[in-house]
């Protein structure tokens, strides 16, 4: 075997090759052509603020939906009765009124 790998390193030839490189360019991003055009349009600031309390007005609703979901959780109810049970000696101490 080493003979064999001997034989064929003595006969091998390397030819250079010269290849040419550049860099890849990165893509542009299409959207920054638009940056800033509604900077100074009242129009659109005030479309912006409309959307900004309405999206707001949505996650407050969609937290208190997800707040109510868990408060009707069998699985966080019984959490939380075992939270319960397990602190109930520290209620012993007389602080309750804090």
């Amino acid at each position: 075997m080493n003979e064999i790998l001997h034989t064929r390193l003595e006969k091998l030839e390397i030819i250079p090759v010269e290849i040419e490189w550049q860099p890849s360019k990165q893509p542009e991003n299409p959207w920054v052509k638009f940056a800033g055009v509604f900077q100074d349009d009242p129009d659109f600031a005030e479309i912006a603020e409309s959307l900004r309390k309405e999206r707001l007005a949505n996650d407050v609703s969609n937290l208190t939906t997800q707040l109510e979901a868990m408060a009707n959780d069998p699985s966080i109810q019984a959490e939380i009765q075992q939270i319960e049970q397990e602190c109930k000696i520290t209620e012993m101490d007389g602080l309750t009124d804090l």
